[in-house]
């Protein structure tokens, strides 16, 4: 019996996604409920029901076995990059530092949630066209499933032509729309904006002003080309999301065809967005914290009125896992129903969920391993990804 502890080596020959293993002995979290049943990983893939025979197996008695977390945006691969304003790392030991992060984190497939910004800097084009590029030809030297989401703010309209090009080359994974541009003449929505800005990049009041005003003056052909990029996703089937709604942004998305409105400002916007046919996406520190850190729509009112779908870990991967528990515990909605909202919805909304996202015969074999007893230590003690122990966490409170 291999035990599911630190004595497991990485080095391993379980760790080829070629060799088959199982887990026994753990409670495991199917489309149909709680199983108790050996699960089987032969070729990368699941095989649930099937006896475990003669191959080497896990013992995860006292744990539960969940499909991994599927985060959709998530942007705090922003702070490994680049830690201090104006100060960026290889991006090759950055892409190898946060993969370990998703992975302490039980996060199986991640959206780089990369921004495509008027801002010089991090959220500038040429950084994006550099993250992408890493993101896409990294792919095989890391760990965890990873995808671009291209955050596109719609008072960028240089380089068109080269966004095209990533659409139809297949870089980007999921597109979606963003606006945010203060207001020149609102104070309040400047000083937000020039703070959030002084944390990644050094630019003079001065300066950030003349961006601003350049931006906006440039808004109304952003729009009109965000119209023609979001027509050009839906014939080269690439989903798409709306940041930020509110009533009037919704109508405009609905007739772009998107699909996915990320952190609408109000509940009448996320009740409208539903009536509309589009899932609602919510942030998952919104849920630890109890409200929106920006004095929005709070998930918990959300998850009250049927107005939200699913969770993404924004800019804190450690929420995404503690949001399921926090739901269940708070009686908002049973934990089946929180973890479906971090794992096999997100694998709806962006085309995967015929592989990922759910314990089911020949899907992906990208699971976590918790321990429901943790006493408000992390819960994770393994992580698999695509058939391969990927980390293995002990139990350091016993």
């Amino acid at each position: 019996m291999r035990p599911l502890s630190p004595t497991c080596s990485l080095d391993d020959p379980l760790r080829s996604a070629q060799d088959p293993f199982a887990i026994q002995g753990g409670r495991m979290l199917t489309p149909e409920g709680w199983r108790e049943t050996d699960l089987v990983i032969s070729e990368g893939c699941l095989r649930p029901g099937i006896p475990a025979g003669s191959v080497p197996t896990l013992d995860a008695r006292g744990l539960w076995v969940l499909p991994g977390l599927i985060d959709l945006h998530g942007d705090a691969f922003e702070r490994v990059y680049c830690p201090r304003p104006g100060v960026r790392f290889p991006l090759e030991m950055a892409l190898q530092e946060h993969d370990r992060l998703l992975l302490a984190n039980g996060i199986t497939t991640f959206f780089f949630s990369i921004a495509d910004s008027f801002e010089p800097g991090i959220r500038g084009r040429e950084s994006a066209r550099r993250l992408v590029e890493a993101v896409k030809s990294s792919a095989r030297r890391l760990r965890v499933n990873g995808y671009v989401h291209l955050r596109h703010e719609e008072s960028q309209v240089n380089g068109l032509d080269e966004l095209v090009g990533w659409m139809e080359s297949r870089r980007i994974d999921l597109l979606s729309f963003n606006d945010h541009l203060p207001d020149p003449d609102d104070r309040a929505q400047v000083a937000r904006f020039l703070k959030s800005l002084r944390l990644r990049e050094h630019l003079s009041e001065d300066d950030a002003y003349r961006m601003i005003r350049e931006a906006v003056a440039q808004r109304e052909q952003g729009r009109s080309q965000c119209d023609e990029l979001a027509r050009r996703a839906r014939t080269l089937g690439i989903p798409t999301a709306s940041h930020d709604d509110d009533l009037e942004r919704l109508r405009q998305s609905v007739r772009r065809g998107v699909r996915l409105i990320e952190f609408p400002m109000n509940g009448a916007t996320a009740l409208r967005a539903k009536k509309e046919g589009l899932a609602v996406l919510m942030g998952a520190p919104n849920v630890v914290h109890g409200r929106s850190h920006l004095g929005w729509l709070s998930v918990r009112e959300a998850v009250r009125s049927g107005s939200v779908d699913l969770l993404c870990s924004d800019y804190h991967y450690p929420s995404l896992m503690a949001a399921p528990f926090i739901l269940a515990k708070d009686g908002l909605c049973s934990f089946e129903t929180a973890w479906r909202m971090v794992s096999a919805v997100p694998a709806q909304q962006v085309g995967l969920a015929h592989r990922k996202g759910e314990i089911k015969d020949g899907y992906d074999a990208d699971l976590v391993l918790l321990d429901p007893a943790a006493n408000g230590s992390t819960p994770i003690r393994g992580v698999i990804v695509g058939g391969r122990i990927a980390a293995l966490f002990p139990d350091v409170s016993r």
